[in-house]
């Protein structure tokens, strides 16, 4: 058994803080539900097209999640968030500074509705002083960044295709790849690193934009009126395979509200 197998995450998460954090979450067994924009979904799915077709930013930290799509600009879509709340462990978010609370996903909003409930807000600087509500996005080119190496003499090299890392002899030599399902076939996926052998990391396929809302809609409840609410939502997907009820037991009882806090500078 995984060590966080009947934990459920809700993750409002986009671009590379927040979905690299419950990357690591889904592989130790956690079910992520990730939330993303209709038609166009998580930004980095249009970084590159690497990775057969897919960006592959998008297919290192989003492996094993389930996406759901939700236009949360509409009432109705905020308060399926706020369902699934009701039976989740975590709420993850990296947004832009502000935003969760003006859609009602601030640990404030949340602690009295869900005691139980652990809200993690990812940001760049921190929840306080003067670059609070600054974006935090890394500017530096490539060619900058090595620049700044070879001028502190640090050693660095380029692997400009994804090939090259493939067959790095080195990773081939320990056997630290393994096959994961995509929309657009199987791919070369690294498993984690420093994974005890008491248990395999769960390395389930990367999912399509809103694989999974239909599925998780009608798990909430919403059996038989999925497509009459589709407009007001403004969401599109297909149904998945069967996943264990979101109201499963948790595994440990907390008594109270929990809240966490990351500051990643040049990491969002």
């Amino acid at each position: 058994m995984r060590p966080l197998e009947g934990v459920t995450v809700v993750a409002l998460e986009h671009v590379i803080s927040g979905p690299f954090c419950t990357r690591q979450l889904a592989d130790l067994g956690a079910r992520v539900i990730k939330i993303e924009r209709p038609g166009v979904g998580d930004p980095t799915r249009a970084y590159d097209e690497r990775v057969p077709g897919m960006s592959s930013h998008f297919v290192w930290t989003n492996r094993s999640k389930e996406s759901i799509t939700l236009d949360l600009k509409r009432e109705q879509a905020r308060q399926i968030v706020r369902k699934l709340l009701e039976g989740s462990d975590v709420l993850v978010q990296n947004l832009a500074p502000g935003a969760a609370g003006r859609m009602g996903f601030s640990y404030d909003q949340l602690k009295d509705e869900f005691p139980r409930l652990i809200v993690c807000d990812i940001s760049g600087y921190g929840a306080d002083g003067p670059y609070r509500d600054k974006k935090a996005y890394d500017e530096l080119t490539a060619q900058q960044i090595v620049e700044r190496l070879d001028e502190a003499q640090i050693g660095n090299a380029r692997m400009n295709e994804m090939r090259d890392v493939w067959e790095h002899a080195q990773l081939r030599a320990r056997a630290r790849w393994v096959d994961v399902d995509t929309p657009a076939g199987k791919v070369k996926a690294m498993l984690p690193p420093g994974m005890p052998e008491s248990f395999d990391p769960c390395m389930d396929p990367i999912p399509a934009i809103g694989r999974h809302t239909e599925a998780i809609l009608v798990e909430l409840g919403y059996v038989g009126s999925v497509s009459g609410i589709r407009p007001r939502l403004g969401w599109c997907g297909t149904a998945p395979r069967r996943r264990p009820p979101i109201w499963s037991p948790r595994r440990w009882p907390r008594s109270s509200a929990q809240t966490t806090s990351a500051s990643t500078p040049s990491a969002r």
